[in-house]
């Protein structure tokens, strides 16, 4: 399994910067997949901004790519930011060929 941690806390991104090119349209819609992870992460990170996870596997949901802005990481190493990420979906982690996180604070 390939496993990518990235963060921001420069916090010189945007809110635009966190919505896959996929989700500018109207159409889209989650697969069960991106529903599921959204799901499990909204209930391990409720004061979160921001999550949006996005299949990035092709349609297989074997690859996803995480993206967590929340005041729950204030003050959080990124690594531990990540820890807490993978901890919250430790079974679904489990399935994945792969995972990308960017965590940060909200602006």
């Amino acid at each position: 399994m390939v496993l990518s941690l990235f963060t921001d806390n420069s916090r010189t991104s945007t809110k635009l910067d966190m919505q896959p090119l996929k989700r500018y349209s109207s159409n889209y819609k989650l697969s069960e997949g991106e529903m599921h992870i959204d799901a499990v992460l909204r209930k391990k990170f409720p004061k979160a901004d921001t999550i949006k996870v996005t299949d990035i596997s092709g349609g297989c949901g074997d690859m996803y790519e995480i993206r967590i802005y929340s005041e729950e990481f204030e003050g959080v190493r990124v690594v531990q930011q990540h820890k807490l990420v993978t901890n919250a979906l430790k079974e679904e982690v489990g399935k994945m060929h792969g995972l990308r996180i960017f965590t940060s604070t909200p602006e």
